[in-house]
């Protein structure tokens, strides 16, 4: 199930920083839903990235350092340097989550200033 492929992914998807972060006492059910939300801001971060620097870049070379659920941001910042960014320049994601016909599903943006 989904749930156990998550548990699969972590590594290849989180920092040691976000593991530590986001995943010491997680339930099966929350630690899921926090793997998509961060595998989706990571992909959205690529998304717009990827097109200015075009530069490819892997999800352990971005991470959500910070994470809001009642606001529904988080804040990314880049683990190496890309063509036009630096390490450590961070970027603000927004997230939020939808039930539609029994599935979830996440929508995730990264505004570039």
């Amino acid at each position: 199930d989904s749930e156990s492929v998550s548990l699969k992914l972590i590594d290849t998807i989180c920092t040691d920083s976000e593991k530590k972060l986001f995943f010491g006492d997680q339930t099966l059910p929350n630690l899921h839903r926090q793997l998509c939300v961060i595998f989706s801001l990571k992909e959205s971060l690529f998304k717009c990235l990827h097109p200015v620097c075009n530069t490819w870049f892997g999800f352990k070379d971005a991470s959500v350092i910070a994470f809001d659920e009642a606001s529904k941001q988080a804040t990314l910042q880049l683990e190496k340097n890309l063509t036009g960014f630096y390490k450590e320049q961070q970027f603000v994601g927004i997230f939020d989550t939808h039930q539609l016909q029994g599935k979830s599903y996440i929508v995730s943006g990264i505004a570039l200033h």
